[in-house]
């Protein structure tokens, strides 16, 4: 049950970013404006890809800005894997993950960062974020291009290390 609500979290938070298609947004992490010049260094069966990074600004109700950094990987086993991290301001920062393979069932992992580490989110944790991102559909034309991003870049590669390391754990 857990996994499922996990997996319904996950799916929201990544539609109301333009991330996946589940319904239509305004605008979409995707868009070329949001375009960084940083890249994901992914190995994944012995095989080095690359990718996009892509991160927003968004200008919210509470005057603080919330900072999303997103990648989005597709592999030739017909695997794509979706990274996301978001923090508001000096809140701590949430990591969401989202693969997806051809017959399989969709895997989706929510956690946020504590003194560097990794841990996931019960519940409760998780409800407040989707109540968080909720606002984003609602202030769709406050977003920029991000700046001063790194220690975001940072924890997003830190993330993606982080999941891997649980899918091989699982594996």
């Amino acid at each position: 049950m857990e996994s499922n609500l996990t997996l319904e979290i996950v799916k929201h938070i990544f539609s109301s970013l333009g991330l996946i298609n589940e319904y239509a947004v305004s605008k979409s992490i995707l868009e070329k404006d949001f375009l960084l010049p940083e890249r994901m260094q992914i190995v994944f069966d012995e095989k080095e890809y690359s990718n996009k990074v892509r991160g927003v600004k968004i200008l919210m109700p509470s005057n603080n800005y919330l900072t999303v950094l997103a990648s989005k990987g597709k592999y030739d086993s017909g695997i794509t894997d979706h990274i996301i991290i978001v923090q508001l301001n000096d809140s701590p920062a949430y990591g969401c993950s989202l693969t997806l393979c051809d017959g399989e069932e969709p895997l989706a992992k929510v956690c946020y960062a504590f003194e560097e580490i990794w841990v996931e989110c019960d519940t409760t944790q998780k409800a407040k974020l989707l109540l968080g991102m909720e606002q984003v559909k609602e202030v769709g034309f406050g977003w920029k291009q991000a700046t001063d991003y790194k220690d975001k870049y940072n924890l997003l590669v830190s993330f993606a290390r982080h999941i891997a390391e649980l899918d091989s754990d699982e594996g």
